[in-house]
């Protein structure tokens, strides 16, 4: 059966023609090529071999729309696919036929090549058939069955000769009468019949296998073995009348070729070498809104864009130059221009065919907007991913099931001065090593293995350890089946730093408040000891004048008062470093007092290790906090009491210095002369974390917390030091020309004298207390003890007034500042006539509430003269009690 090459191999599908019988009667090279067989090898194949599911031929035949069905694929292999078969119908000569256009559903088509070879090779093959055309042969044996045939036999009957061995000569060779379409009788039933040589009649029709049909003429001979009994039929036949055939099977092409062309699915347009359309389907006019009648004879360009026409001529010319089968636009969508002047996307496929007219180009055409506008936005949308995870601080990348990362993403690779290719293809074991890698190694093996797992780790980059926080999840497809893992990563190094840092801070802080506390505790009694002791000397420095034995009592208790002073300078130096010893605010500080405190407690360390040598230059007060700033100086010298060995006190030194630099900022230095720093552990000393001392001796955090305090005072703190030669550690600090707040009422040169006896009301939970300053003003006024805040509440709002009330800042149920709210609001007279002790313990609260008000406060424990002086100058100049 011949084929017009040009409509079969325009379609971009596989197409396959099935006869009456439902045996392949054509089929293109797409179609051998999709079910892998060489160039007609699908021929005379029944299609029930090639799709297992039964076909709705008769609904096809008898209707008029196209029938779409899915389907299972059979290859003559073996092998099969899914398709989607689109069934038309169509006639030949009268004949049905069905034109099954064939798509696959989960597998490319062949590849264009294949089919062009396999084109190439079927029109070979043909023409060398027409070309060596001579008579067919069958033969018979005496039953009437095929016993041999040639190859032009073969070509006529559409029957390969393995296929008809053995079959009767009837099924092989059917032929009717032209013009009654009656059987003929077959002329070996004649030869079998009369024994003789017979012919057939004229207008005899051979009907080949593919339903092809050729009028023929033809001939049988018995053949009659030794004995000349009749033992087979030799037929020979050849065609009649080669212009009649040749007629007949253009009409059959053409009937073949408008039903292919109206059942593609895709718009097919034929071109000639002049760019003019010469045939177009009914697809071409659904696309583009024109009728054919309107298309044909016109350009091809009247379906492109005008923008694009000129490009598109210098196609066709290049294509004319070197014509192969192809699909247009690799690389970027082509557009069409429909009738109305709108535009779509296009995808073309070209074929080419030489006629006796020259070149014949077709296109089929597929409006592929939506898979371009798919395409856009898929590609946007990724577009918009890759800017938005690489704009993440957080670390962003993807696992496939051999743990090996396939993305990476995120601003912190290029901080870190790394690449998503230092990552890509490799695994974690590979990046950081079997040690360094296996907590997150196992992670990843858990997550891949479906589970949601969220761990932290560290990487010691360098000479710094990085902490990370990772959440990993399974990635899964639009199936669900697992294809890997995502993960987020964050760097959560500072955050670490800043938790242990306030550990740290709460830590100190807890210590501070119960060195406070201590010192609170200390100073009541101390209170009372004191003002004792130095009541006691000044009696007995009275009466020792004629008594020797009272005179050396005298000394034992003026011996006793200076230990007591002693004790608070240490409480004192103590509350410098609480959290309880004032207000965190930047004031100005005394540079020499801080650091006396600080030496002084951390004296009992220093003494053991080395001499310590003061060189104070006369230097301004700096802004900052006083307990920030000796808990740096405490941190300094501790380090350098630290580095110095044990057991050779003498010969070891620290030299504590103050001076201003030549910027006239204050520089304090703490030296030693110890075995020294090397450089590399230099360049990471205020690295949080970063310890030269053994596992469990400290925290690595002791410096960092120095530079932020510093730095925070405007300042900077620097380490120098060379091996063998000893260390220092320099702090320098903006100077500020404002002198540092007194802490206590100044002491006047000589007690102030009442004329008058006044009214003095002591508020305080402590009775010794309450007692020893009782027993300090009672020479001069008259004094009422209340134990509480509650009691002296009571008695100012039954109506009694005081000269002065002397207060204890800290007591039970009833602070101090609390006993002074209520009793401004019932007189506020009164309540500016307090007068506050404290132990030394002032919460911010304490500090600003002082700030607000004018009342004095002293400091426990507090000397006698100068308590008398205060609440004297009151009696005596303020107004009268009532």
């Amino acid at each position: 059966m011949e084929l017009d090459v040009v409509p079969i191999e325009a379609v971009s599908d596989a197409m396959i023609v099935v006869s009456h019988d439902s045996c392949v009667v054509a089929a293109n090279g797409r179609a051998d090529a999709l079910f892998r067989v060489p160039p007609g090898g699908l021929l005379r194949v029944p299609i029930r071999r090639l799709v297992t599911t039964p076909l709705p031929e008769a609904a096809v035949i008898a209707g008029t729309q196209p029938v779409t069905q899915r389907a299972e694929a059979v290859r003559p292999d073996g092998s099969g696919f899914a398709a989607d078969l689109l069934c038309a119908a169509g006639s030949d000569a009268g004949t049905p036929r069905t034109v099954i256009t064939v798509r696959p559903l989960d597998e490319a088509h062949a590849d264009d090549d294949l089919v062009l070879r396999a084109l190439r090779e079927s029109e070979t093959s043909l023409e060398t058939t027409l070309r060596s055309i001579g008579d067919g042969v069958i033969v018979t044996d005496a039953r009437g069955v095929v016993t041999r045939m040639n190859p032009v036999a073969e070509q006529l009957t559409g029957w390969s000769f393995a296929d008809a061995c053995g079959e009767p000569l009837d099924r092989v060779f059917q032929i009717v009468n032209e013009t009654t379409r009656a059987l003929v009788e077959s002329p070996v039933v004649k030869v079998f019949r009369e024994g003789t040589v017979v012919g057939l009649a004229n207008h005899t029709l051979l009907i080949a296998r593919d339903g092809v049909e050729r009028p023929i003429a033809d001939s049988g001979a018995p053949i009659r073995d030794a004995r000349g009994a009749l033992a087979g039929v030799v037929m020979v036949f050849r065609d009649q009348t080669e212009e009649h055939a040749t007629e007949k099977a253009l009409r059959q092409s053409e009937t073949r070729f408008r039903t292919l062309l109206e059942a593609a699915p895709d718009a097919l347009v034929s071109i000639d070498a002049d760019g003019r359309i010469v045939l177009v389907n009914k697809q071409v006019e659904a696309l583009f809104g024109y009728v054919a009648e309107e298309l044909i004879g016109q350009p091809i360009d009247l379906l492109v864009p005008q923008r694009l026409r000129s490009r598109h001529a210098e196609h066709r010319a290049r294509y004319r130059a070197a014509p192969r089968a192809r699909p247009m636009g690799s690389g970027a969508p082509l557009v069409g221009r429909r009738k109305d002047g709108s535009e779509f996307f296009v995808g073309v496929s070209l074929s080419h065919a030489e006629t006796d007219a020259g070149l014949l180009a077709t296109a089929a055409v597929r409006d592929v907007s939506t898979q371009v506008r798919t395409q856009e936005a898929l590609a946007n949308s990724e577009a918009r991913f890759r800017t938005l995870v690489e704009s993440f601080d957080d670390i962003i990348y993807t696992l496939d099931l051999e743990q090996r990362y396939s993305s990476f993403h995120g601003r912190w690779l290029a901080s870190e001065g790394l690449r998503a290719e230092d990552f890509l293809g490799k695994t974690i074991v590979e990046v950081l090593g079997s040690e360094a890698g296996a907590v997150q190694d196992a992670a990843h093996k858990r997550a891949l293995a479906g589970e949601r797992v969220v761990y932290e780790s560290t990487w010691n980059r360098g000479r710094s350890v990085r902490s990370f926080h990772t959440a990993l999840s399974p990635l899964r497809d639009a199936q669900g089946q697992l294809m890997g893992a995502v993960g987020v990563g964050r760097e959560i190094t500072k955050l670490k730093q800043a938790q242990a840092q306030l550990v740290m801070t709460e830590h100190m802080a807890s210590i501070g408040m119960l060195v406070a506390g201590v010192a609170h505790e200390i100073n009541n009694p101390l209170t009372a000891v004191s003002v004792n002791l130095q009541l006691a000397t000044a009696e007995l420095a009275v009466r020792a004048q004629n008594d020797d034995s009272l005179a050396a009592l005298q000394r034992d208790v003026t011996d006793a008062f200076r230990a007591t002073q002693l004790v608070q300078t240490i409480v004192r130096d103590l509350l410098v470093f609480s959290r309880g010893s004032g207000s965190q605010e930047r004031e100005p500080v005394s540079v020499h007092g801080v650091l006396e405190a600080t030496l002084r407690i951390a004296h009992n360390e220093i003494r053991h290790r080395a001499r310590l040598e003061r060189d104070f230059r006369e230097v301004p007060a700096v802004l900052a906090s006083e307990t920030r700033l000796a808990q740096v100086f405490l941190n300094l010298v501790m380090n350098a009491v630290q580095a110095l060995p044990e057991g050779d006190a003498e010969r070891n030194e620290i030299r504590v210095v103050t001076r201003i630099d030549d910027v006239g900022q204050v520089v304090i230095e703490v030296q030693d002369t110890g075995p020294g720093i090397s450089p590399e552990v230099i360049e990471n000393l205020f690295t949080p974390f970063f310890s030269t001392k053994p596992k469990g001796s400290g925290t690595g955090l002791g410096l960092a917390i120095c530079q932020r305090i510093v730095t925070s005072f405007g300042g900077t703190i620097v380490a120098t030091s060379k091996p063998g030669e000893g260390s220092v550690f320099r702090v320098s600090l903006p100077a500020t020309h404002h002198a540092p707040a007194s802490k206590s009422v100044a002491k006047p040169d000589a007690p102030v004298r009442s004329t008058r006896r006044g009214r003095v009301l002591i508020v305080d939970d402590d009775p010794v207390v309450a007692s020893t300053v009782a027993r300090v003003l009672r020479r001069d006024h008259d004094v009422v003890i209340a134990a509480s805040g509650h009691d002296a509440l009571e008695r100012v709002r039954s109506g009694e007034r005081y000269d002065v009330v002397v207060c204890d800042l800290m007591m039970p149920r009833m602070m101090g500042i609390e006993l002074h709210a209520a009793i401004e609001a019932l007189s506020r007279e009164q309540a500016a006539r307090i007068v506050f002790l404290s132990g030394g313990v002032f919460s911010p609260d304490t500090v600003d509430f002082l700030k607000q008000r004018s009342n004095p406060c002293l400091q426990k424990p507090f000397d006698p003269t100068e308590l008398r002086a205060v609440v004297n100058a009151w009696v005596e100049h303020g107004a009268p009690a009532t």
